[in-house]
């Protein structure tokens, strides 16, 4: 029975294990998640990690220490979107996070922006 029992939370662990991001650079300070990352269709999306370089305003009075940004991407018309954002403080606490009302529409990616590292992480 000890067994048994020691099985199931080993199994529950590695379940655990495998949904952790896995973050991976992509310019300096941002990274994607590549275990986030979806294809459906001409559709692909992600969850990007900023931290910040020293230069972010606050917010709610408090010093951003990252940011955490669910991106969707249509990869034939070249426009992005984004689906949810939320900003974290030092201590890795919520300070603000705005959902799916930002996201309502598609934007044009513009060259040479960060924009477009993210578009081209998700489409190429």
């Amino acid at each position: 029975m000890r067994k048994v029992l020691i099985l199931i939370c080993l199994l529950i662990s590695a379940t655990n294990i495998v949904n952790a991001a896995n973050w991976v650079e992509i310019t300096y300070k941002a990274y994607i998640d590549l275990n986030s990352y979806k294809r459906e269709g001409r559709y692909t999306s992600a969850w990007f990690k900023s931290l910040n370089r020293g230069d972010w305003e606050l917010i709610k009075g408090k010093k951003v220490w990252y940011n955490i940004s669910l991106f969707k991407a249509d990869c034939t018309s070249k426009t992005i979107q984004i689906l949810s954002t939320a900003d974290y403080d030092l201590n890795g606490k919520l300070i603000d996070s705005i959902d799916s009302d930002i996201g309502s529409r598609f934007f044009q990616v513009a060259p040479d922006t960060v924009g477009e590292i993210r578009y081209n992480a998700l489409c190429n």
